[in-house]
């Protein structure tokens, strides 16, 4: 589950609640249900300095739902957030890793923001940061932070009151940032574009363990 810290991310700032940057951001995402988006995800090593450039799309559905397909060359990946299960499919690999929803968010504040609880001012000091290319930057600093993000930037159109972009550096200084398009909002969505049966000779491994 390599990028499932942007995915949540994403979520959290789709979850802000009253007493945020913008009452405007708070009522435009409280009328939000399902979120459909292409997706550019640009990630960079710290130590090397290579980056890798994915392409994708993503669906969301409140409360917790999640579908993710990015591809780089002939390198696919397809993360699934089930109701109860995490699903990390690797088609090239004939592997999916698996593990129960609760078990993949060991971070209460992940999980917070997996099923909407997170409040984005109590979990992050925020900062404006003026305008980059039409979008107001706004730097969040964690108030905990964890490995996987000490920093992080959300770029919000003010027009749409969507955020558009973000970027989170790890605590090696790796950058993950992704960049989104094609927004589509509260389009219907089946369950079942959340659940996963693994095709045949896949081999199902648990997550944790990698067995």
């Amino acid at each position: 589950m390599r990028y499932l810290t942007s995915v949540l991310l994403l979520l959290l700032a789709a979850n802000v609640h009253a007493g945020s940057l913008s009452e405007t951001i708070q009522a435009r995402y409280k009328s939000i249900t399902t979120l459909q988006a292409s997706c550019t995800q640009i990630l960079t090593n710290a130590g090397s300095r290579q980056v890798e450039t994915r392409t994708g799309k993503m669906l969301f559905k409140k409360p917790g739902l999640v579908r993710w397909e990015s591809k780089s060359g002939n390198d696919e990946e397809l993360l699934l957030v089930g109701k109860k299960k995490v699903w990390d499919y690797f088609p090239a690999e004939k592997t999916v890793y698996v593990s129960d929803v609760k078990q993949a968010f060991a971070s209460q504040n992940m999980l917070r923001v997996l099923t909407g609880e997170a409040r984005l001012e109590e979990d992050f000091v925020l900062e404006q940061q003026g305008t980059e290319q039409g979008l107001l930057k706004i730097k969040l600093t964690p108030r905990e932070p964890e490995s996987d993000l000490v920093l992080a930037w959300l770029w919000w159109n003010e027009k749409t009151s969507l955020v558009e972009r973000f970027l989170i550096i790890d605590f090696f200084g790796n950058g993950n940032e992704l960049r989104l398009g094609r927004i589509r909002l509260n389009k219907d969505i089946s369950d079942r574009a959340f659940e996963f049966v693994p095709p045949a000779g896949v081999s199902v491994l648990n997550a944790t363990t990698g067995s």
